[in-house]
């Protein structure tokens, strides 16, 4: 079966088409600028081709993009008539979710009042568990997994590529013995959420030439480790996903600018295309597209 774009990336199209700008058809969908935005570049990427023309007054389509849009309108039309008929029950009811606590706290919880607005009928069933690579469950519709995509029985989608990089409270970088320098590290705990392979990569990266350090912790669980952290325990590997919110906040900084890209990252799993509801279809075009 031959590839289609996200329901939603067509749906925005559709809105960007009739509005002639992105901030009109943001506020029809209920969406950020940048998620219209997004979904527009990747209907691009889908046809390798430019559908619009944007000028510092307006957004209009291309000869193009005016073909795709015909199509669009057609198909979006005839789901439209269709879902009057009686299919609108595949969009409510539950929807069953898995991901690690730190992700659903810290990336999702802020954007998921976006999507129940998109979809008020459906109910939403939320399961955390810190474990990296476990087995995604059959009896969840969508799961989200920090790891390697190594589920051959599954859909899987890249949600996110991350970046690594030392995070702790401010406090210590104060006081007589301040961390200031890659070498101070050498005087503080480290706290791992693996067995120190990743922080060995970051310190190699840097050139901090230790050859020890005064003491490593062990925590398994993202969200437990940044609250680690926070509280001084010691210096953390925070990523661009979990400890944006810690950052935002001024709970915890980053003493040194170096990063090293994740062995893992991201992703969205589900069952296959046969055994997918349209509401797993939802909320995986949802979650993919937006900032």
């Amino acid at each position: 079966m031959q590839h289609l774009p996200p329901i939603n990336a067509l749906r925005a199209l559709d809105a960007v088409a009739r509005h002639g700008r992105f901030v009109k058809a943001a506020e029809e969908l209920n969406l950020t600028h940048g998620a219209v935005s997004k979904q527009i570049r990747q209907l691009e990427e889908f046809y390798r081709a430019q559908l619009f023309i944007r000028t510092s007054t307006e957004v209009r389509l291309t000869s193009r993009g005016q073909r795709v849009h015909k199509a669009v309108a057609e198909v979006l039309q005839t789901l439209i008539g269709t879902l009057s008929e009686g299919n609108q029950d595949e969009l409510s009811g539950e929807l069953r979710l898995l991901m690690p606590p730190a992700f659903a706290a810290y990336w999702l919880m802020p954007r998921l009042p976006e999507f129940t607005t998109l979809y008020p009928e459906i109910s939403l069933k939320l399961e955390s568990s810190p474990e990296m690579l476990r087995e995604p469950d059959a009896a969840i519709d969508v799961t989200v997994r920090y790891g390697r995509p190594n589920w051959p029985d599954r859909d899987v989608t890249l949600l996110r590529d991350i970046s690594l990089f030392p995070v702790c409270s401010p406090e210590l970088t104060l006081g007589r013995n301040p961390l200031a320098k890659v070498s101070d590290l050498k005087r503080f705990p480290l706290l791992h959420e693996d067995s120190g392979a990743l922080w060995a990569k970051w310190l190699v990266s840097a050139r901090a030439g230790m050859q020890s350090v005064k003491s490593n912790h062990y925590i398994t669980d993202v969200h437990q480790l940044l609250i680690a952290a926070r509280e001084g325990l010691g210096v953390a590997l925070g990523d661009t996903v979990t400890a944006r919110h810690f950052l935002k906040s001024g709970a915890l900084i980053r003493p040194f600018k170096n990063t090293i890209r994740s062995p893992y990252s991201y992703y969205v799993i589900s069952g296959k295309d046969d055994q997918k509801t349209q509401r797993s279809q939802a909320f995986i075009d949802w979650i993919t597209t937006v900032e």
